[in-house]
């Protein structure tokens, strides 16, 4: 009783007006009024301003419980850094069309090439369109669809880190990962999702944890191609030929 009376005094207090009849809908009820919604194992209390929860929420089955990366129902609109049921990690919204982006575990990351071996050095000289620093999926079909050097139209051959992203079918359960795309030093691109996620959360699957860098889909020359560091944040550009960690994203 001395619970209930000193909630129903704190709910009081929320309104500096008097306590109008049917504050609340959905159900109806006065201001000051305490339920229980079983539902989601949650305290409502009726205030001035409508209702509001008293304790942490509780998911019931079929409403997120079950993956918290489905974006269906009240309790499944994950935060960054959310482990999702298929193993993946939920890392924000698409800075090129606000869908949510999902990145691969650590059990599918790799060290590789920009470029494919034997070397293709010149692979992409500055006319591929692999540029976008918000959308890998346009770099990677830009680079597909790239015919020169050692590139071989119609497919990725010559461009070995999008096509590990490119080859890896039903890793968590999808087929269509792709190389992220990254800017210069500041940007907010496609892969910079990652570092706010690991700024706001801290370290995630290992990210964060030290000072590789991992390749982006963006070519910032003939020579080079962009990639980030997740320790700091730092976005910058190495020579192709060299071997480089890979994370993979979907949208």
């Amino acid at each position: 009783m001395r619970i209930l009376i000193t909630i129903y005094v704190f709910l009081m207090c929320l309104s500096s007006q008097p306590a109008l009849a049917q504050d609340c809908t959905s159900p109806n009820a006065d201001h000051g009024v305490i339920i229980y919604n079983a539902d989601y194992a949650v305290w409502n209390g009726c205030t001035q301003r409508g209702w509001i929860g008293l304790n942490a929420m509780v998911c019931p089955e079929g409403d997120g419980n079950s993956d918290p990366c489905s974006f269906e129902g009240s309790c499944s609109t994950p935060s960054p850094g959310t482990e999702c049921a298929d193993g993946s990690f939920y890392i924000g919204d698409s800075p090129e069309d606000s869908a949510p982006v999902f990145m691969t575990a650590a059990a599918h990351e790799t060290s590789i090439r920009w470029d494919e071996n034997p070397p293709c050095y010149r692979c992409g000289s500055g006319d591929t369109g692999a540029t976008s620093i918000l959308d890998g999926r346009a770099n990677v079909e830009a680079l597909r669809a790239y015919g020169g050097d050692n590139a071989t139209a119609g497919n990725l051959d010559g461009f070995a880190a999008a096509k590990y992203c490119d080859n890896l079918t039903g890793v968590h359960g999808h087929d269509d990962w792709y190389l992220p795309a990254g800017g210069p030093n500041g940007s907010s691109s496609e892969i910079n999702l990652i570092w706010l996620m690991v700024q706001a959360e801290g370290i995630i699957d290992g990210l964060g944890s030290n000072s590789n860098w991992y390749w982006t889909s963006s070519e910032r020359s003939n020579n080079d191609a962009r990639l980030q560091r997740f320790s700091d944040g730092n976005q910058n550009f190495y020579t192709k030929l060299n071997p480089t960690l890979v994370r993979c994203v979907r949208r």
